[in-house]
């Protein structure tokens, strides 16, 4: 991979955006952390930290993580109708803009292990920090740049754009893009 290319690469993310009554309690902050679904199936507590040295301390998933009888994760404390899935744990440490207006912030998150790149926990940390922005704001878009993976060594820049729908209010557009190396390339007949 000494020579490979590096390209960026977009897709739009098909979401169903919701966020859960239930909150989490985390050491190492005293916010409480808020749950929210990127699409039924794949929820998430997103923790914010003061800094990066408490970043560095985080270690787990704040949902007690069980198997059930089919080996996916019970998901019993969301809302009715949303209780399957993984509900994962994303540490979140704001870190300013970059010239270009997008908001920075490192993370870090867990599910049954540390995940160096989560682009559904980073889609479901961008449609929730766009849905606390004001009002007034409108449709955005909004842009964030989520770095995780530093504390394995394995950096991954996940870049969000989230547009909200007319008046401002929900979400009807998720874009995901991040730099991508090409492995392979085929055809696989069935």
């Amino acid at each position: 991979m000494k020579d490979a290319k590096t390209s960026e690469v977009k897709a739009v993310i098909p979401q169903d955006f919701h966020i859960h009554r239930v909150t989490y309690t985390s050491p190492l902050s005293s916010k409480p952390a808020e749950t929210v679904s990127i699409v039924k199936g794949m929820s998430f507590i997103y923790s914010i930290l003061p800094d990066l040295e408490t970043l560095a301390k985080a270690n787990e998933n704040l949902n007690v993580v069980k198997y059930g009888p089919t080996g996916t994760y019970e998901a019993s404390s969301l809302d009715e109708g949303w209780q399957v899935g993984l509900v994962g744990t994303m540490y979140v440490v704001a870190q300013g803009s970059d010239n270009s207006g997008r908001k920075r912030y490192r993370t870090r998150m867990f599910a049954s292990r540390e995940d160096p790149g989560t682009g559904s926990a980073s889609c479901g940390l961008g449609c929730y920090l766009a849905s606390q922005e004001p009002t007034e704001a409108g449709r955005g878009p909004f842009l964030y740049a989520f770095t995780q993976g530093v504390e394995m060594g394995r950096t991954n820049d996940i870049m969000v754009e989230v547009t909200r729908g007319g008046g401002g209010v929900g979400i009807e557009k998720v874009l995901l893009s991040g730099a991508a190396v090409k492995l392979m390339e085929g055809t696989l007949e069935i």
